[in-house]
């Protein structure tokens, strides 16, 4: 599972704080949806989401992203 909260973007990148569970959303990381990647910046504090499901999570999303449309809460549950 992976919760992600907005907190930036621009004509390239959307920047999200993540975490594997809702109480732990610490981490930072940036979706690439012009390059269709994904970096993560700062792992969460306690225990990390999957990638598999980070890219999941991207991958329901990159539309809207590439749209210009970003959510304040997403999150990818499997």
């Amino acid at each position: 599972m992976v919760y992600c909260n907005y907190k930036s973007h621009n004509k390239e990148t959307a920047t999200y704080a993540y975490g594997g569970t809702v109480d732990d959303i610490t981490g930072e990381l940036v979706f690439y949806f012009q390059k269709d990647a994904v970096e993560i910046i700062k792992e969460p504090l306690n225990g990390n989401a999957p990638m598999r499901h980070i890219m999941s999570l991207y991958g329901a999303h990159r539309k809207q992203f590439k749209s210009g449309c970003f959510k304040k809460k997403i999150a990818y549950e499997a």
